[in-house]
C-alpha cells in the first residue's frame, strides 16, 4: 500500500476515534440518567428502550474498536 493510502486510512481511523469519544459520552449520559431513575419506574416501557439502547451503543463501540483496530494493522 502506497502512502497516500495509508495517510487516507489513517484519516478514518481518526473519524472512527472521534465517533467513539461521542458515542461513549451519550452512553456515558445515558446510563447516568438510568441510575437517577425512580426504582417504581424501572419496568416501564421507556427505561427498557433506555436499557437497549445503551446496549446498542456499547456494541456499536465495540465494532468502532474492532474496525479501528483492523485498518490500523492494515495501514502500517
Amino acid at each position: 500500500m502506497n502512502d497516500k493510502r495509508r495517510r487516507k486510512l489513517r484519516t478514518a481511523i481518526t473519524f472512527l476515534d472521534n465517533a467513539n469519544t461521542i458515542i461513549r459520552d451519550v452512553l456515558d449520559e445515558e446510563r447516568d440518567a438510568l441510575d437517577n431513575w425512580p426504582e417504581s419506574l424501572q419496568e416501564s416501557a421507556k427505561y427498557i428502550e433506555s436499557e437497549d439502547a445503551c446496549d446498542t451503543l456499547d456494541e456499536v463501540v465495540e465494532y468502532i474498536t474492532d474496525a479501528r483496530e483492523m485498518l490500523h494493522e492494515v495501514s502500517h
